[in-house]
This record gives structure tokens, sequence and C-alpha cells, in this order.
């Protein structure tokens, strides 16, 4: 029997777009996260998010976001997506989503910050 594939999650496609994000925008941040569930119910694959990513992502109050979401999609007329649907996908990714640094052991990550650029540039 094969081992199950370690996907990582870029905290990024749980992170809701910015404060006034275009219709664009907003509906590729929805296609994306629910593109996502067929991975959740998969015994072949195993997922993960830096624990340090999911902090932050709660620090920065970029998730929770079921009464933004809701409002972002009423304000922009999207209908073809159902909030709850949206975030039950994301609040089930973060549920079934091993954590990196116990999967692969890390215990400290160091850098020079003079030499590490961080992209995009607007982070």
């Amino acid at each position: 029997m094969r081992s199950p594939s370690i996907v990582l999650i870029d905290p990024f496609l749980l992170s809701l777009p910015g404060p006034h994000p275009s219709v664009e925008v907003l509906d590729l941040f929805c296609d994306g996260l629910l593109s996502w569930s067929g991975a959740l119910d998969r015994d072949d694959v195993v997922l993960c998010l830096s624990t340090d990513a999911v902090a932050a992502m709660f620090d920065d109050h970029v998730y929770p976001y079921e009464f933004t979401l809701r409002d972002m999609l009423k304000e922009l007329a999207i209908d073809h997506f159902d909030h709850e649907t949206v975030c039950m996908v994301a609040r089930r990714l973060l549920e079934k989503a091993k954590h990196l640094e116990d999967l692969m052991h890390i215990h400290d990550v160091t850098f020079v910050e003079e030499r590490t650029r961080i992209d995009p540039a607007f982070v």
C-alpha cells in the first residue's frame, strides 16, 4: 500500500481577501477554497498547515470570516456561492489539517532577515 501524499496548504488559500475585493477576486477565493473540498475525505492525502500560519490568521483577523464573507458576497451581488458552504470547507480544512511542525518534526526555523524576501511584497 502506498503511503499518503503530504500536501502543504498555503494559508493564503484560507485567508479572506482584503477589505474591498473585486468580484473576480472574491469569486476566485470562493472557487479556490471549494475546490479543496474533495481532498477532505481522501485517505491517500495528508493535508497540513503551519501552526504559526494558522495562529497568524487568527491574530490578523483574516479568519474566521463567516459574517464578513456573507456581507462581501451580498455587497458584490455574488449569489452563486453560499457563505456557509465556503466557511464549512475552510473550517473542515483547518480541523483536518495536521500541524506541519509536528508532522515534519520541525522545532525551530531561522533565517537571515537581510537575505530573505517575502512575496507577495504587500504582506
